[in-house]
C-alpha cells in the first residue's frame, strides 16, 4: 500500500499526558466547538470540518461538521501528520501524494482529496490535535485569508479547551476545599487552612475554642504564626513550611498558644497542597492536643516505679520475712529451748508482727498480679458447702480467741453446684469473715448466709453486729490501700488491700458486691456470682 503512517512526535509521552489532562476525550458535543467547525467550513467552503484530538491509537473528533463517524485509527489519520509541526499542514491533492494515495480515507469514505489542518497547541506548548477542513475535490491550497481564519479558529478551540480545563480544576479545588472544611467542622483537632504565604483562610470550631477565638470572629489578617509563640512561629517559617514545600508535609511536636497565652502541647502536621502543574495552592495544618498523652506517659513512669517497688518487695522482703517468721515460730513453739516469761512475751510479739508483715507482702503481690492480669482463675464445679465450710473452719480458732460466735445459714439446695475458682471464693469468704470478726469485739456475732437469687446467681452475705461503717466511707471501701481509720493509733491493723483483692476476684467471676452498714450497729457485705 502506498500510504505513510504518521510517525510519533518526540514529545509523545508528554503530549498524551497533556491530552488526558484536558479530560475531554469521549465527552458529549458542545456548541462552543460545533460553532467553530461550522465557521471553518463557511470560511473555506469545505464540506467537512473537524476538531480532531490525536490519542495514542486513534483520532477522536470533539466536533465534526459534514462527517458522521466520531473517530478513525491514528495509523491512517492526516492529523497524525499535522501535529508534527506548528505550521498549517496542507495536502492539495491526495491522489498525487505518495503519503496518502492509497490511504483508506482516500480510497474509501470520506474520499479525502484535499486536507488542511492547524495544530491545536496547548498553553504548555504541546500539540494535542488539529482544527482541520477536508474536501472531496483537490485544491491548489488556501488563500491567506482562509489560512488566517483557520489559525484564529484553532486558537479559539484551544482557548475553549484551556477554559474548560481551568473550570474543571477550579471545580475540583472547590470540592477539595469543601471536603476539607467538612472535615474541619467535624474534627476535635485544631485545623487551619491558609494560602501559600501562610495567610489564614479558615479555622475550624475546635481550633477557635483551643485558641480563644469566637465562632464568628473575623480572622482576616491572621497568619499561621498567630497561633504559636514567637519561637515556635519562627520554627514554623524557617523549618516546617520549607520542609512541607519541599517534601509535601512536615510533622513534629509543637505548642499552640491561645490569645490569653495558655500553652497547649500538640502533635502538628503541616501539609502542602499543589495543583496538577505543581503550583502551591494552599497550606493546611492539623494540631492534636497531646496533654493527655503526656499525662499517660507520666502515669506510665509512675507505674514503672511502682513495679520496681513491688519487685523489691517480692525479692528483697518476702524471703527474709518468711525466714524470720519461721525462726520466731520455732522459738515460741519451744523447739529452741525454754525462755523466761518476759523473753517469750517479746518473742510472741515479734512473731505476730512478722506474720502481719508477711501477710501484707502477700497482699501487695497478690493485688499486683491481679491488677496486671497475671493472676488466672481456675474454674471448676464445686458444691456450695465445700466453699463455706472450709472458710468457717479456718477461722474457728480466731473467732474463739476474739470472743465472737459464727453461724451459717444456707438457703440453697444441698447439691447446688457453682462454677467458680473454689480457692479464690474461699479466699474472699475468709477475708470478709476475718474483717467481721475483727470489727465485732467480744460477744459479737457473725453470720454467713448463702442463698440463690432469681437471677440464677448465688449470693454470699457476711453479717456482723460490730462497729459499722460511716456512710461517706462506703464508696471507698474497695479502693486499694484505703482504710476507714488510717491513723497510726487505730486498734485494728491491716494492709488496706483485702477488700480490693476480694473485688478483683468477684469481678473475675462476673459478679458484683453490695455493702450496707449502719455506724455503731453493724455491716453486711454481700457478693453475688453466676451459678454458671
Amino acid at each position: 500500500m502506498r500510504f505513510e503512517r504518521p510517525p510519533l512526535p518526540s514529545d509523545e509521552k508528554a503530549r498524551l499526558a497533556e491530552l488526558c489532562g484536558f479530560d475531554v476525550l469521549d465527552t458529549a458535543p458542545e456548541p462552543a466547538f460545533d460553532n467553530l467547525t461550522r465557521l471553518a467550513a463557511i470560511i473555506t467552503g469545505a464540506p467537512i470540518a473537524l476538531v480532531s484530538l490525536v490519542d495514542s491509537d486513534r483520532q477522536w473528533f470533539k466536533s465534526r461538521f459534514g462527517l458522521a463517524v466520531t473517530q478513525t485509527s491514528r495509523d491512517i489519520s492526516f492529523c497524525g501528520h499535522a501535529i508534527l509541526n506548528d505550521e498549517i499542514f496542507i495536502v492539495p491533492d491526495t491522489h498525487v501524494d505518495d503519503r496518502f494515495a492509497d490511504n483508506p480515507l482516500v480510497t474509501g469514505d470520506p474520499r479525502i482529496r484535499f486536507y488542511a489542518g492547524v495544530p491545536l497547541r496547548s498553553a504548555n506548548g504541546l500539540r494535542i490535535g488539529t482544527l482541520c477542513v477536508i474536501d472531496t475535490k483537490p485544491r491548489a491550497g488556501l488563500t491567506p485569508v482562509e489560512q488566517e481564519g483557520l489559525h484564529a479558529l484553532a486558537a479559539m478551540a484551544i482557548d475553549e479547551l484551556e477554559l474548560r480545563r481551568a473550570v474543571r480544576t477550579l471545580s475540583l479545588r472547590q470540592e477539595e476545599i469543601a471536603r476539607y472544611y467538612a472535615v474541619m467542622g467535624a474534627s476535635t483537632d485544631f485545623m487551619c487552612l491558609a494560602t501559600a504565604d501562610g495567610e489564614v483562610l479558615g479555622l475550624n470550631p475546635a481550633g477557635r475554642r483551643m485558641t480563644g477565638y469566637g465562632p464568628e470572629e473575623d480572622l482576616t489578617g491572621l497568619t499561621l504564626g498567630t497561633f504559636f509563640s514567637p519561637d515556635v512561629a519562627d520554627l514554623l517559617w524557617t523549618r516546617a513550611i520549607p520542609t512541607a514545600l519541599r517534601n509535601g508535609s512536615w510533622r513534629g511536636e509543637s505548642v499552640l498558644y491561645s490569645r490569653d497565652g495558655d500553652p497547649v502541647p500538640v502533635d502538628q502536621v503541616l501539609l502542602c497542597h499543589r495543583d496538577e502543574h505543581g503550583e502551591v495552592t494552599y497550606l493546611s495544618t492539623i494540631c492534636r492536643d497531646i496533654s493527655e498523652r503526656d499525662e499517660i506517659i507520666r502515669l506510665r513512669e509512675v507505674q514503672l516505679m511502682k513495679d520496681a517497688f513491688v519487685s523489691t518487695v517480692s525479692h528483697e522482703l518476702r524471703t527474709p520475712l518468711t525466714s524470720i517468721a519461721m525462726s520466731l515460730a520455732m522459738f515460741t513453739d519451744g523447739l529452741m529451748g525454754d525462755f523466761d516469761d518476759e523473753s517469750m512475751k517479746v518473742l510472741r510479739i515479734a512473731r505476730v508482727n512478722s506474720e502481719r508483715l508477711t501477710h501484707l507482702v502477700d497482699d501487695i503481690l497478690d493485688f499486683e498480679r491481679s491488677e496486671h492480669g497475671r493472676r488466672t482463675l481456675s474454674f471448676t464445679q464445686a458444691p456450695v458447702s465445700e466453699l463455706v465450710e472450709p472458710a468457717l473452719q479456718t477461722l474457728e480458732g480466731h473467732a474463739a480467741v476474739a470472743g465472737v460466735s459464727m453461724h451459717l445459714e444456707i438457703d440453697t439446695p444441698p447439691a447446688l453446684m457453682l462454677t467458680c475458682d473454689p480457692n479464690r471464693i474461699i479466699r474472699v469468704l475468709v477475708n470478709l469473715l476475718t474483717n467481721a470478726i475483727k470489727f465485732s469485739g467480744i460477744g459479737g456475732e457473725v453470720k454467713l448466709r448463702v442463698e440463690r437469687s432469681p437471677e440464677n446467681m448465688v449470693t454470699f452475705a457476711v453479717i456482723d453486729n460490730g462497729i459499722g461503717i460511716r456512710e461517706e466511707s462506703i464508696p471507698k471501701l474497695f479502693d486499694p490501700f484505703w482504710q476507714a481509720d488510717s491513723s497510726s493509733s487505730r486498734e485494728v491493723q491491716g494492709s488496706g488491700l483485702g477488700l480490693a483483692i476480694c473485688k478483683q476476684i468477684v469481678d473475675g467471676h462476673q459478679g458484683f458486691f453490695e455493702v450496707t452498714s449502719e455506724f455503731g450497729k453493724g455491716s453486711i457485705f454481700r457478693f453475688s456470682i453466676p451459678i454458671n
